[in-house]
């Protein structure tokens, strides 16, 4: 049910003007439905919650690499502290491993 109810506002949101996501070279993997929504949002501002390990962090990853080929492009994602995004599973080590090997750079 949770699944359709997901689908049915994704299908929605491509009819009403919303963006499917591209999925780059960049992703090492094919986002989940739920991440998939958040990644066609075309607000300015999304919110994505739930509990630890759900896929947020990977979704903002995701999301803000789907135009890392642009020639203009930039992005900033923000932690409360440097330490939430450098501890071994959070946002610093995932774009090492991502894009380690991939032509990208600092």
């Amino acid at each position: 049910m949770k699944q359709q109810a997901l689908e049915a506002l994704a299908r929605a949101k491509e009819i009403d003007g919303g963006r499917k996501p591209r999925f780059s070279r960049w992703c090492p993997h094919t986002p989940w439905p739920k991440q998939r929504l958040f990644m066609s949002c075309v607000e300015r501002e999304g919110l994505f919650g739930g509990a630890a390990a759900g896929g947020k962090s990977d979704a903002l990853l995701m999301d803000v690499l789907q135009y890392a080929d642009a020639p203009s492009f930039s992005a900033l994602l923000i932690r409360k502290t440097f330490s939430d995004l450098n501890k071994a599973d959070a946002l610093i080590p995932w774009a090492m491993s991502w894009l380690t090997g991939t032509g990208a750079h600092r």
